[in-house]
């Protein structure tokens, strides 16, 4: 009797032993089927209000597409890639209307020249880290940017010659203390205008922290030191950043500005309304141009070339191949 007390009392421990095994599994089958429930809801919802930030932002430069001509991203021609270009890290490029040359600077401290076709007719050295280029055309010259060292560098390419140096006032310039101190200023731009110091205004572009597109005046030949009395105007562009490089492009009468990380061109207009984004191909773009011919230039760093966009002005003015209008007018 007393072997059948206990073998009676084992068994009911062993019975509700299992019973809370039970529960334990069907607690955890519970919680998962609940995580399986939530992660499919929070999905559901991130890729929903990705899709209409997308289909918003598509509309915003359907939109804006017919401020210059109706072309959408993507109608940029295929590029030429050049290799044979005289600079092993190109990160800036500019087009001299005068004699329709293209100059091309690198990190390592190279400055090259190249026909209208990209052939490479001469290259040097000149000490600095060198980001970008611009042609200041009332004189000529060119004026190389030099980010390590903050430094404006006037050149006369006639006699392959450095005529002078200017020190650039980052944080005066910038209007704040940059956020990373190993990141400066990236583009630099000229257009015309004979009422301001040395006949037209300079833009630069800071590439992070914070990324913007500035506007400057001053004197290339007079000036030793840029700053914050020269700026005309500071501009984020949008929510835009690694902001590598500008130029200005008479026919549009607008800057054509790279967003390196977007992969994106950037066409701005002089008070910096962000009015318009293309796709820009290439795997790092740093330098940008546009030449007299309607030829985009683009100095693409990690890919180590040169990319030569043939009838891009057409393209960027939303002009058939044929050469007929959208029926849009575009300033110049």
């Amino acid at each position: 009797a007393e072997l059948a007390v206990q073998g009676h009392a084992l068994a009911q421990i062993n019975k509700a032993k299992y019973g809370a095994v039970r529960r334990l599994y069907l607690g955890l089958q519970i919680m998962t089927l609940m995580a399986v429930v939530l992660m499919a809801i929070g999905s559901y919802f991130v890729l929903s209000g990705k899709a209409r930030r997308l289909d918003a932002k598509a509309r915003e430069r359907a939109g804006l597409s017919g401020l210059l001509g109706g072309a959408a991203d993507g109608d940029l021609p295929e590029p030429t890639r050049l290799t044979d270009i005289g600079v092993r890290e190109p990160s800036g490029v500019a087009a001299d209307p005068r004699t329709g040359h293209v100059f091309l600077v690198g990190d390592d401290g190279s400055l090259a020249e190249l026909d209208g076709a990209g052939k490479r007719l001469r290259a040097g050295p000149v000490k600095g880290n060198l980001e970008d280029v611009t042609v200041h055309t009332p004189s000529g010259n060119l004026v190389l940017l030099a980010e390590g060292s903050s430094e404006l560098i006037l050149y006369d390419a006639a006699s392959s010659r450095e005529v002078r140096r200017l020190k650039l006032d980052h944080d005066a310039v910038l209007g704040q203390p940059r956020g990373d101190r190993t990141q400066g200023f990236e583009g630099i731009a000229f257009r015309e205008d004979p009422a301001r110091p040395g006949g037209g205004v300079f833009y630069l572009t800071h590439q992070h922290a914070p990324a913007l597109l500035l506007a400057l005046a001053f004197d290339p030949a007079k000036a030793t030191t840029v700053g914050g009395d020269t700026v005309l105007g500071r501009w984020p562009l949008g929510s835009h950043g690694d902001l590598t490089a500008v130029t200005w492009v008479p026919a549009l009468e607008r800057l054509l500005v790279i967003a390196e990380k977007d992969d994106q061109l950037l066409v701005v207009g002089t008070d910096g309304t962000l009015e318009r984004e293309l796709t820009l191909p290439g795997d790092q773009q740093e330098g940008i141009a546009l030449d007299a011919q309607g030829t985009l230039w683009v100095a693409d760093d990690k890919d180590k070339s040169l990319l030569r966009f043939e009838n891009a002005l057409e393209a960027l003015q939303g002009r058939k191949p044929d050469g007929r209008g959208t029926g849009l007018r575009i300033p110049g």
